[in-house]
């Protein structure tokens, strides 16, 4: 057996270095550790688009270029439904004269909403938004699969209405 070893990973001129709690560090099926598992995904999103499963983990940059809508995966049965545990993040990366909204047409949303750091409002209901003309650049939304029926939802907004629920 080798000893591991600690090093860095060359990335030419410029190099990229994550920290990483111990804790986090899983081996995969093959008990090798994966680097990849270690670095947030990322994707970007300016028209209607449907996240899977698999996309767990990812950081969305969203644009309000157009409106259109977030499509997640469906609650019920395992077959189509999320496993409890999926988790994305949607981020505002450009504003714009158009609402985005994030819905999976059946999910029941839960949790709250921090608007302009001053209130927050409890989260419950079906459809997300990111509005137009309020809400602001890194506004966010977190989504959890609970089980087969809720998903949780922690959103923050700089400015007062900048995300809704309904």
């Amino acid at each position: 057996m080798t000893t591991p070893q600690l090093g860095r990973i060359p990335q030419g001129k410029n190099e990229v270095f994550h920290t990483v709690n111990v804790d986090q560090i899983r081996p995969n099926s093959d008990g090798l550790l994966n680097v990849e598992s270690l670095v947030t995904k990322t994707a970007a999103i300016a028209a209607a688009t449907v996240v899977t499963n698999a996309q767990s983990g990812t950081v969305f940059a969203v644009s309000q270029v157009a409106a259109y809508a977030i499509t997640l995966p469906g609650l019920g049965p395992p077959i189509i439904g999320p496993t409890p545990g999926v988790t994305y993040k949607f981020v505002l990366r450009t504003t714009g004269a158009n609402s985005v909204t994030i819905t999976d047409g059946s999910a029941h949303f839960i949790g709250t909403i921090a608007n302009d750091v001053t209130s927050v409002l409890p989260a419950t209901g079906t459809t997300l938004t990111f509005v137009t003309g309020t809400a602001a650049l890194g506004d966010s939304i977190e989504i959890t699969g609970l089980n087969s029926t809720t998903y949780a939802v922690k959103a923050i907004t700089s400015t007062n209405g900048g995300i809704t629920i309904a």
